[in-house]
């Protein structure tokens, strides 16, 4: 990272771009998502609301925003398309990952889940739809425009970006590093903590059921480190490696959780006992969940590793330089078998050949 070009953005400069960029992105597909052609609209608007509201949060202490733009205010928008777009993924996911594999007598009970599904879709859609019609939230855009044609800043705007960074992303790092959740499934031995490999899948089954909640409060806090470091980083690549690391990272906790609320809905719609009336489904789901939790044991693994942990301060505290860095995490990477992680659309793929020749 050029220390000196960074040193010349301010932290209001800084605040102001990424406000008009995120602002832009969540109002750019607001037409399309009321018309409900695409559903990758509705997952783009989500993204900018979410990102727009990661800003205004981390950097308010430089910023005077007026009471309709507040980071609340935001959350609130964002909660309502993030309902509707949660019932797309999991509707998403139920038709393409489950419903071809199973015999005819599991199809058709799934496809009683889909139309339920489709009907609390079509409530949800009504709910965004009355959202991006309402005086709040035309205010909220019309106060977020005049903002940034005339934006307002506190003092500490004038103070170069470089110069607060350990002040802005140190706490959040922290509490990633700190949290609960790196630390489930795992065992100490020879003085380092290591992914317990050995489980069982009654085990792995028992984690997810014991450990879910704290696990996918680890994703959000990934999702705040990634928003973070991509809002902070002058020039916008300075942290690009450790940002991809935390979206796998994400990824992965996140169809952990999806694999969970999966479960909930089958159980809401039929019964408790649904893996007896439904057993193709019950297994393709503890398999891929299974598959799910060896890629995130290997970034356990990793970032257990105390010296990986330490890369990651240096770099924020500007202690080493940016190449410096990345060479030293290409050898952590190696040490951790990094080489092996895979993509989890994989996951249902390998699940293809064993489907077909059991069905």
């Amino acid at each position: 990272m050029n220390t000196m070009v960074c040193q010349s953005v301010t932290v209001g400069e800084q605040a102001s771009t990424a406000i008009e960029k995120a602002f832009q992105k969540a109002t750019k597909y607001e037409q399309q998502v009321l018309k409900d052609k695409d559903p990758e609209y509705l997952h783009q608007m989500r993204v900018g609301m979410r990102r727009l509201r990661s800003i205004i949060r981390t950097l308010a202490v430089a910023l005077e925003l007026p009471t309709a733009a507040s980071d609340k205010k935001i959350g609130k928008v964002a909660r309502r398309l993030g309902t509707l777009r949660d019932l797309d993924v999991l509707m998403a996911d139920l038709s393409e990952n489950y419903l071809a594999y199973l015999p005819t007598k599991e199809q058709k009970q799934l496809q009683k889940s889909l139309q339920l599904l489709e009907e609390e879709r079509q409530d949800a859609l009504a709910e965004v739809r009355s959202t991006l019609k309402s005086k709040r939230y035309l205010q909220m855009k019309q106060q977020l425009q005049e903002w940034l044609a005339h934006p307002q800043y506190r003092s500490i705007a004038d103070m170069p970006l470089q110069s607060v960074l350990p002040d802005l992303l140190g706490p959040t790092v922290s509490q990633l590093f700190l949290h609960p959740g790196w630390w489930v499934g795992v065992r100490y031995s020879d003085g380092t903590w290591l992914p317990d490999r050995d489980l069982s899948p009654e085990g792995i089954e028992g984690l997810y059921a014991e450990q879910g909640e704290c696990l996918h409060d680890l994703r959000k806090q990934v999702k705040r480190v990634r928003y973070q470091l991509s809002l902070c980083a002058y020039p916008e690549d300075a942290y690009k490696d450790v940002v991809q690391e935390m979206k796998q990272i994400q990824d992965v906790l996140g169809a952990m959780q999806d694999s969970l609320v999966l479960e909930q809905v089958l159980t809401q719609r039929h019964h408790r006992n649904w893996q007896k009336s439904m057993p193709v489904l019950s297994d393709r789901l503890q398999q891929v969940r299974q598959q799910y939790w060896q890629q995130w044991q290997n970034w356990q693994q990793r970032y257990l590793l105390p010296q990986v942990r330490q890369q990651l301060r240096e770099r924020i505290i500007g202690a080493r330089t940016l190449a410096e860095s990345e060479a030293s995490e290409e050898e952590a990477a190696e040490s951790a078998g990094k080489d092996s992680y895979s993509q989890i659309a994989q996951i249902h793929a390998s699940l293809v050949d064993s489907s077909s020749a059991n069905h």
